[in-house]
């Protein structure tokens, strides 16, 4: 099968080209810069496999040059999307999440591609201010008093997605929760790591917690929903629910440092939220839990998900530590 791949330099965009052209499958990369993606590729595929993968120049921004990636492919994962929570970046976040999904659906659907899988995230589905509280794919997105364009627009990105189901489009939705990654299982390692970085440095407990998942898990959840998955229906990917307090106990119980007493009362996060040097993207998903369940996802897709914890305590450390202490060493 010919694939097209949107994010295909990304986190989970790597590691799930690595397992299409593993599988046989040939896969057309969209890059703004070919040499510079072919060059982060090829760190991560075998040269073997690389002979698999062609690069299209383009963006989500040109719908008709979306239209020419894709010709003669007969699936396109997209993955792309844009992650920030500061404010100058509110456009940016727009555009792509939004526009740029809404752009990639058009051109699928003017090439008759027979099956589209769309990157969403739990952030789309909702939030609860209760660690008792664990939602699925049946919740009324309710996070839109945050003010976080980030959630907005990936539920928005959603919603494109769902019209154009309703317009003809064979297409899936998967919600990874947080992804964690070992360096050699996953593409470049960005906002999630400096989160979890974040999280064990802090000298007090943030409120809040996550659903984290493993992104061996993730990247096996978007090849079963494109093979197994029922059109216009969304996936759950999340394997863990735990809450930040419980990331910064462990971290620094495993590191020999003292676990902090105090935890943030949930009012002074958005607070904490706008001093500069605070990490915006750690800070600004505290206070409230996005604690899903995966069931849909295991008795639908035939998905099982280890536990996200080696992953996570992976990208804590550095390349060189890595090496020295083994996988699953904290540092």
């Amino acid at each position: 099968m010919k694939i097209f791949v949107t994010g295909g330099t990304g986190f989970i965009g790597v590691p799930l080209i690595k397992q299409l052209v593993s599988r046989g499958h040939s896969v057309v990369v969209l890059a703004r810069n070919i040499e510079r993606a072919k060059n982060e590729l090829g760190l991560k595929i075998a040269n073997e496999l690389m002979g698999k993968i062609s690069f299209f120049a383009g963006d989500l921004s040109a719908e008709h040059r979306l239209i020419d990636g894709m010709k003669g492919c007969e699936a396109v994962f997209n993955v792309a999307g844009t992650i920030s929570y500061r404010n100058c970046d509110r456009t940016l976040v727009r555009e792509t999440n939004v526009r740029g999904t809404a752009n990639v659906l058009s051109a699928a659907k003017k090439n008759r591609v027979q099956r589209l899988v769309h990157t969403s995230s739990i952030v789309a589905v909702g939030i609860t201010w209760s660690e008792n509280q664990v939602l699925d794919e049946s919740a009324e997105y309710n996070a839109a008093n945050l003010d976080l364009e980030y959630f907005n627009t990936k539920h928005q990105g959603e919603m494109e997605v769902i019209k154009s189901v309703r317009d003809g489009l064979d297409a899936v939705i998967v919600n990874p929760g947080a992804v964690a990654g070992f360096s050699d299982d996953s593409g470049r390692n960005g906002n999630i790591g400096s989160a979890l970085k974040m999280l064990a440095i802090v000298p007090f407990l943030l409120p809040g917690g996550n659903s984290w998942v493993d992104v061996r898990d993730v990247v096996a959840g978007h090849i079963a929903a494109l093979e197994k998955g029922e059109t216009g229906e969304r996936y759950i990917l999340a394997a863990e629910n735990i809450s930040n307090a419980e990331v910064t106990k462990r971290i620094r119980s495993a590191r020999g440092k003292k676990v902090p007493s105090f935890e943030l009362p949930q009012k002074w996060v958005r607070i904490l939220s706008y001093f500069p040097l605070i990490d915006q993207l750690a800070i600004r998903n505290c206070g409230f839990y996005l604690y899903f369940n995966s069931k849909k996802a295991k008795e639908r897709l035939g998905l099982t998900f280890r536990s996200p914890w080696p992953a996570m305590q992976a990208m804590l450390v550095d390349k060189a530590e890595s090496i020295k202490t083994g996988r699953n060493a904290i540092g």
